[in-house]
């Protein structure tokens, strides 16, 4: 139109799209189209194929997850950490759990190209948490809970650019309620000051399943209750200060 011609990031963001939609396999034809074109100005690059892997963990395609892996590396792009979080998100979410744990132990033992970062690790949490309690995954329940309390553990000492966030504390959470681990999904949100929505969402399943007593569900959210107040107030002692009021 109008003598434009799109170029990668015109198709980057096509893909994407495609991907969030849950398109996967018009995602993947796309990158084939920009292949197969052979042009400098269409080469896809590592957004390129990102934003595929990005669709094909969002449809559970860990074949095609690998194989996609397998095109970067043939095209001589590089993979970084997005690469190996899609990666994971797709094996996982594909019934090979296994195996994603086996390349994210191979990141942090510097076997491959790049080291897991905040978001790879967090990916891998929330994948693990979401699998326990399925019976169709290929890694016992036991041994996910293991990992996610050693791996949120680790993070804690590691600290720094590894410090959990919101997202590694949901994480965490959900795999201790899908272990019916209620209490100590309480005394988690207590312990690290979780937000009030992972409070509640702890309080309220932790008391529809009767695994904690209700002062103990409560405790919590109680706690952050009273941190929001104090914040208050002290907001409202520092400005009548400003003002020159007593």
């Amino acid at each position: 139109r109008d003598g434009v011609q799109p170029v990668t990031s015109t198709y980057n963001a096509l893909i994407a799209a495609l991907g969030s939609a849950g398109l996967c396999d018009d995602a993947l034809a796309v990158l084939d189209e920009m292949e197969e074109a052979d042009m400098e100005e269409r080469s896809p690059n590592g957004i390129t194929y990102n934003a595929a892997l990005f669709a094909c963990a969002r449809a559970g395609r860990a074949s095609d997850a690998r194989l996609l892996c397998a095109r970067m590396d043939a095209a001589g792009v590089g993979r970084d950490a997005v690469t190996y979080a899609e990666l994971l998100r797709a094996l996982a979410r594909g019934g090979c759990l296994r195996e994603a744990l086996q390349i994210l132990d191979e990141l942090e033992q510097g076997v491959r190209e790049v080291r897991p970062n905040l978001v790879v690790y967090n990916v891998m949490l929330a994948e693990c948490a979401r699998s326990i309690g399925a019976s169709s995954d290929d890694v016992d329940d036991d041994d996910l809970l293991s990992f996610v309390d050693r791996t949120v553990s680790s993070m804690e000492s590691a600290g720094g650019d590894l410090s959990p966030d919101p997202f590694t504390r949901r994480a965490h959470l959900l795999a201790l309620e899908n272990a019916n681990e209620w209490r100590r999904a309480a005394e988690v949100s207590r312990s690290t000051g979780a937000d009030l929505d992972i409070l509640r969402g702890v309080v309220y399943r932790g008391v529809d399943a009767a695994r904690i007593n209700l002062p103990l569900a409560l405790e919590p959210l109680r706690t952050a209750a009273n941190a929001v107040v104090a914040s208050g107030r002290r907001a409202r002692e520092l400005g009548a200060r400003q003002q020159g009021k007593p």
